[in-house]
């Protein structure tokens, strides 16, 4: 199990239901791809980027109670930027359903489903075996919740318990990321742009999500997240991040209805297991005979609400197992 939004759901939803689970992450850190990138520049000045997911909107129920109870604790806050859409950027109209992000960093959306929680950091499972119990990392476990992405999956179970015919339809694309921090705002009319074209997918100006700058000495930064499309990303997979950097920021350039000025930090970080393109179409794959549930974002569509629900649901059939 990792320490993603699906494995911190699961985890969570089994804690408070008198179950002790123990989470395995190799990332040092908890959320996944709900991350957020952290940098001190040489003035001293410490800026942010959340350079995964960018938002949560909600759609059931489910997640939408998780998010009241998040918000009370200080760590959800609704994003109201503005918004533009398409290559002629025609602005977005609200419909309704907020944007919710972590506070004061993406990162801290799910960190307080992790409470009283056993979370091994920095331990990768590149291995698991059966025989009658669960051996992993040296422990000995009843069963078995994996969340990771569907391609590490199948290396990790290859035609094991059925795993490999129940993810064969899964299709993910990978998304670099470029992260770019200037002196001074730049002049564009909005604060984010969907589906851009060709080569970038989105952009964001990151530090007008709520509790970034404020107080702070970032608040004289402009800091941008942009994100490559799925296309762009596969072409310039292997790129080595500083090339990747480069070439992501001229071609960011090339949309931008203004001249970028030289970025005082400019960096690209890669997602190989990003975009759900086809999702599996169930919460998750079980082999009941063993204790083993494979999910995740993929499972259901690669939304962060995906991510939850799958979460959840594999949460549900291990209690339902056990009682």
């Amino acid at each position: 199990m990792g320490a993603g939004v699906a494995g911190l759901s699961c985890a969570n939803r089994l804690q408070r239901n008198d179950i002790t689970p123990v989470v395995f992450e190799k990332s040092r850190g908890l959320c996944g791809r709900m991350s957020t990138r952290r940098v001190e520049l040489p003035s001293g000045a410490v800026v942010t980027f959340d350079h995964g997911a960018q938002f949560v909107r909600l759609k059931g129920d489910g997640l939408a109670q998780a998010v009241t109870r998040l918000s009370a604790a200080g760590a959800v806050l609704e994003w109201q930027p503005r918004a533009v859409v398409g290559e002629d950027r025609e602005p977005v109209e609200p419909d309704g359903r907020a944007l919710h992000v972590g506070t004061p960093a993406m990162n801290r959306f799910f960190t307080p489903f992790a409470d009283g929680l056993d979370v091994r950091l920095n331990t990768l499972v590149d291995a698991v075996a059966f025989d009658g119990v669960w051996t992993i990392a040296g422990e000995v476990f009843d069963v078995l919740v994996s969340t990771i992405p569907a391609p590490q999956a199948r290396n990790l179970f290859e035609d094991r318990w059925g795993v490999l015919d129940a993810l064969a339809p899964v299709e993910v694309a990978p998304c670099w990321a470029l992260m770019a921090a200037f002196n001074t705002p730049l002049t564009s009319c909005f604060d984010t742009w969907r589906h851009v074209r060709g080569s970038i997918g989105w952009m964001a100006r990151d530090g007008t999500k709520p509790g970034r700058a404020s107080a702070s000495a970032a608040a004289s930064f402009d800091t941008w997240v942009v994100h490559a499309s799925a296309d762009w990303s596969r072409e310039n997979l292997e790129l080595d991040k500083e090339d990747a950097a480069k070439k992501l920021l001229s071609e960011w350039n090339h949309v931008m209805p203004c001249v970028l000025p030289e970025p005082i930090y400019c960096a690209a970080h890669r997602w190989r297991y990003s975009q759900t393109i086809t999702p599996m179409g169930a919460p998750f794959h079980s082999a009941e005979d063993v204790g083993l549930y494979v999910g995740g974002d993929w499972a259901l569509g690669g939304r962060v609400e995906a991510a939850f629900d799958s979460g959840c649901a594999m949460a549900d059939a291990v209690l339902a197992r056990v009682d």
